[in-house]
Protein backbone atom coordinates (compact mmCIF):
# COMPACT_ATOMS: atom_id res chain seq x y z
CA UNK A 1 0.00 0.00 0.00
CA UNK A 2 0.92 3.52 -0.95
CA UNK A 3 0.22 6.43 0.16
CA UNK A 4 0.85 9.68 -2.26
CA UNK A 5 0.33 13.28 -0.69
CA UNK A 6 -0.74 15.58 -3.34
CA UNK A 7 -1.03 19.64 -3.85
CA UNK A 8 -3.97 19.64 -6.02
CA UNK A 9 -6.30 17.33 -7.49
CA UNK A 10 -8.94 18.19 -10.07
CA UNK A 11 -11.50 16.13 -11.13
CA UNK A 12 -12.83 16.23 -15.26
CA UNK A 13 -15.03 14.86 -16.88
CA UNK A 14 -12.12 12.88 -19.26
CA UNK A 15 -8.99 12.79 -19.40
CA UNK A 16 -9.00 14.39 -22.71
CA UNK A 17 -10.53 17.37 -21.32
CA UNK A 18 -7.96 17.10 -18.64
CA UNK A 19 -4.81 17.21 -20.91
CA UNK A 20 -6.80 19.95 -22.40
CA UNK A 21 -6.92 22.20 -19.03
CA UNK A 22 -3.39 21.06 -17.91
CA UNK A 23 -1.74 22.11 -21.13
CA UNK A 24 -3.70 25.64 -21.28
CA UNK A 25 -2.71 26.10 -17.63
CA UNK A 26 1.29 26.37 -18.46
CA UNK A 27 1.05 28.05 -21.82
CA UNK A 28 3.75 30.01 -22.64
CA UNK A 29 6.25 31.15 -25.49
CA UNK A 30 6.59 27.65 -26.54
CA UNK A 31 4.17 26.22 -28.38
CA UNK A 32 5.05 22.23 -28.70
CA UNK A 33 3.65 19.09 -26.39
CA UNK A 34 6.18 16.26 -27.51
CA UNK A 35 4.50 12.85 -27.28
CA UNK A 36 5.31 8.93 -27.78
CA UNK A 37 3.79 8.32 -31.51
CA UNK A 38 2.41 5.36 -30.04
CA UNK A 39 -0.70 7.11 -28.38
CA UNK A 40 -4.14 7.57 -28.21
CA UNK A 41 -5.66 9.29 -30.29
CA UNK A 42 -7.19 11.29 -27.31
CA UNK A 43 -3.46 12.56 -26.79
CA UNK A 44 -3.47 14.64 -30.22
CA UNK A 45 -6.86 15.94 -30.27
CA UNK A 46 -5.96 17.37 -26.53
CA UNK A 47 -2.94 19.10 -27.41
CA UNK A 48 -4.99 20.20 -30.86
CA UNK A 49 -7.65 21.68 -28.52
CA UNK A 50 -5.36 23.42 -26.75
CA UNK A 51 -4.37 25.36 -29.77
CA UNK A 52 -0.41 23.69 -29.48
CA UNK A 53 1.84 22.01 -32.21
CA UNK A 54 2.94 18.20 -32.03
CA UNK A 55 6.24 16.93 -32.77
CA UNK A 56 6.31 12.83 -31.66
CA UNK A 57 9.19 10.75 -30.45
CA UNK A 58 8.84 7.08 -30.88
CA UNK A 59 10.47 3.55 -29.47
CA UNK A 60 14.09 2.46 -29.60
CA UNK A 61 14.79 -0.18 -31.95
CA UNK A 62 14.54 -2.40 -28.97
CA UNK A 63 10.98 -3.41 -28.19
CA UNK A 64 9.26 -1.24 -25.75
CA UNK A 65 12.05 0.71 -24.54
CA UNK A 66 12.72 4.35 -25.31
CA UNK A 67 15.90 5.82 -26.14
CA UNK A 68 15.72 9.04 -23.85
CA UNK A 69 19.01 10.38 -25.36
CA UNK A 70 17.49 10.28 -28.41
CA UNK A 71 14.22 11.95 -27.12
CA UNK A 72 16.64 14.55 -25.78
CA UNK A 73 18.20 14.79 -28.66
CA UNK A 74 14.94 15.38 -30.72
CA UNK A 75 13.93 18.04 -28.02
CA UNK A 76 13.03 21.46 -30.00
CA UNK A 77 13.18 24.87 -28.42
CA UNK A 78 9.49 24.93 -29.18
CA UNK A 79 8.96 22.00 -26.69
CA UNK A 80 7.79 23.20 -23.54
CA UNK A 81 5.93 20.47 -22.57
CA UNK A 82 7.04 16.16 -22.45
CA UNK A 83 4.08 13.56 -22.50
CA UNK A 84 5.37 10.38 -21.17
CA UNK A 85 1.95 7.43 -21.56
CA UNK A 86 2.70 4.36 -19.24
CA UNK A 87 1.65 1.43 -21.55
CA UNK A 88 -0.52 -2.05 -20.85
CA UNK A 89 0.31 -1.68 -17.19
CA UNK A 90 3.96 -1.46 -17.48
CA UNK A 91 5.17 1.50 -16.17
CA UNK A 92 7.86 3.43 -18.45
CA UNK A 93 11.24 4.49 -16.65
CA UNK A 94 11.59 8.11 -17.51
CA UNK A 95 13.93 9.19 -15.04
CA UNK A 96 16.93 9.61 -17.46
CA UNK A 97 14.60 12.67 -19.06
CA UNK A 98 13.79 14.42 -15.71
CA UNK A 99 16.75 16.04 -14.60
CA UNK A 100 17.15 17.60 -18.73
CA UNK A 101 13.52 18.77 -18.76
CA UNK A 102 14.03 20.34 -15.13
CA UNK A 103 17.02 22.27 -16.42
CA UNK A 104 15.31 23.61 -19.79
CA UNK A 105 11.21 24.45 -17.87
CA UNK A 106 9.82 21.84 -19.96
CA UNK A 107 6.82 20.20 -17.87
CA UNK A 108 6.57 16.60 -17.77
CA UNK A 109 2.94 15.56 -17.87
CA UNK A 110 2.56 11.24 -17.22
CA UNK A 111 -0.34 9.81 -18.50
CA UNK A 112 -1.59 6.97 -16.44
CA UNK A 113 -4.23 5.85 -17.47
CA UNK A 114 -3.65 2.47 -18.03
CA UNK A 115 -0.74 1.90 -15.09
CA UNK A 116 -2.59 2.68 -12.00
CA UNK A 117 -0.61 1.46 -8.70
CA UNK A 118 2.48 1.10 -11.09
CA UNK A 119 5.49 1.77 -9.74
CA UNK A 120 8.81 3.32 -11.68
CA UNK A 121 11.86 2.78 -9.10
CA UNK A 122 9.73 2.13 -6.17
CA UNK A 123 7.80 5.35 -6.62
CA UNK A 124 4.33 5.44 -7.61
CA UNK A 125 3.49 6.58 -11.50
CA UNK A 126 1.90 9.96 -11.41
CA UNK A 127 4.47 11.24 -9.07
CA UNK A 128 7.56 11.44 -10.99
CA UNK A 129 6.38 14.33 -12.92
CA UNK A 130 5.20 17.77 -12.79
CA UNK A 131 1.76 16.67 -13.46
CA UNK A 132 -0.24 13.18 -14.09
CA UNK A 133 -3.15 12.09 -16.18
CA UNK A 134 -5.08 9.22 -14.69
CA UNK A 135 -8.30 8.25 -16.68
CA UNK A 136 -11.12 5.62 -15.87
CA UNK A 137 -13.15 4.79 -18.90
CA UNK A 138 -14.54 1.93 -20.71
CA UNK A 139 -10.94 0.43 -21.76
CA UNK A 140 -9.48 1.35 -19.29
CA UNK A 141 -7.91 -1.50 -16.36
CA UNK A 142 -10.32 -0.05 -14.04
CA UNK A 143 -13.56 0.85 -15.28
CA UNK A 144 -15.62 3.26 -14.10
CA UNK A 145 -18.64 2.84 -16.13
Amino acid sequence: FIVVEVDCVHLMPSGHQGLEWLLRSRLDSRRCVMASAFNCSVVQDAVTAAGLDSQLYDFSPKPGVFDWERVIDEITPDVGVLVVTHYFGVPIDFRPVIEYCVAKGITIIEDCAHTLGGTVGGQQVGTLADAAIFSFNYDKPISLA
